[in-house]
């Protein structure tokens, strides 16, 4: 694992950026390294508690007591292995439950690694309609949209596995869904235009909890999460991800 030191990224004022930068917008935050603990205790219990803090203030904690539910800690990351098929952890509601729906926008910006490219890949969303992830091949992102589920397809294999990256998505009050990859915007080939207004998008789990599908299951690394109530202007966007871009040596 690659861990950039003595971070230099600078907002407008000057001072280093950090996602807490972002104020009263930022929802959720799981940070890599930090505020990560794995008791071991009753199954089941809160004394057998895995726990990734959320930083945002917000005590959006993600947690799982349960062993076989649990991904693994390793090295500041959290680990998911997609032949479990209750792989997740729950998010606490914390200061309220989070729920992007029409007309409700967002900014979600999360590093990651694929390590197999399986049928679902999705890594957040609520139990049985996880929202975002990614599909079988290494060219599309799943969302939820209005009617269901939409895979997206891009014009190249951006996804693939075995690379760490950071994608980015946004939607709009008027349901308009963008997404990044780095820091750069995505083209669609495939189920553009994208935009949600109507179709829940709760924040319930962090990876998948499809009981009976494993295919749906992610295989791969979180190595950290920022989630805000808004589009992120260009420059906090930027800001966001070029944090993230020093601090795990990503290009």
């Amino acid at each position: 694992m690659r861990l950039g030191l003595g971070l230099n990224i600078k907002t407008s004022g000057g001072a280093d950026f950090k996602p807490s930068d972002l104020g009263s917008t930022l929802d959720l935050w799981y940070q890599y390294n930090t505020g990560q603990t794995n008791l071991s205790g009753t199954d089941g219990s809160s004394g057998n508690r895995m726990q990734w803090a959320d930083q945002s203030g917000n005590a959006r904690h993600a947690q799982q007591d349960t062993d076989a539910a649990k991904p693994t800690i390793t090295s500041g990351y959290l680990a998911f292995d997609d032949t479990s098929t209750n792989d997740f952890m729950n998010i606490v509601t914390g200061t309220g439950v989070l729920n992007y729906g029409h007309p409700n926008p967002f900014t979600m910006v999360i590093a990651l690694r694929r390590d197999t490219a399986t049928e679902g890949d999705r890594w957040i969303g609520a139990n049985s309609s996880e929202f975002l992830g990614l599909v079988g091949n290494e060219a599309k992102l799943q969302t939820r949209a209005s009617a269901g589920v939409v895979a997206h397809e891009f014009d190249d294999d951006y996804f693939t596995t075995g690379s760490d990256y950071i994608i980015t998505v946004t939607k709009d009050s008027s349901g308009n869904i963008l997404v990044y990859k780095n820091s750069n915007a995505l083209t669609y080939t495939e189920g553009s235009p994208t935009a949600n207004t109507g179709g829940d998008m709760t924040l319930d789990l962090l990876g998948s909890n499809l009981s009976s599908d494993t295919t749906a299951s992610f295989d791969g690394r979180i190595y950290e999460l920022i989630v805000c109530d808004t589009v992120l202007s260009t420059s906090d966007r930027n800001s966001t991800i070029d944090y993230l871009k020093s601090k795990l040596s990503i290009s």
